[in-house]
């Protein structure tokens, strides 16, 4: 994923981070650690010629402080830096899960 322009990151990709950290800057000084714990697959859906897949990030973060829902500067070792948009989705004994959403245009195959 690393040098790959950040729409191209597909969904087996991202599977390839799962169980990583990501640095997130929150904008109190001291990056937050997420966790990303699972890619949840969505449907690939075909139009024309035109083929999108859609998933979802699911990341674990702590109790505190409470991210709201925005876009955020990441940072991981294998991508670098890159800017996510997240929403805080549920609570968990060990702290907050965020959700990323991702529906993204495939490579497109001409019309035969």
């Amino acid at each position: 994923m690393s040098g790959a322009p950040f729409d191209q990151f597909s969904k087996e990709a991202w599977e390839k981070l799962v169980e990583t950290p990501f640095r997130v800057d929150a904008g109190i000084g001291t990056p937050v650690a997420l966790k990303l714990l699972q890619v949840v697959g969505g449907p690939v859906a075909t139009r024309g010629n035109q083929r999108s897949e859609s998933f979802s990030l699911l990341f674990l973060g702590p109790a505190d402080p409470l991210l709201q829902q925005k876009t955020y500067g990441f940072e991981h070792e294998q991508t670098g830096r890159f800017e996510l948009f997240i929403v805080p989705v549920g609570r968990r004994p060990e702290g907050l899960e965020y959700e990323a959403v991702f529906n993204r245009l495939l490579n497109t195959t001409p019309a035969c």
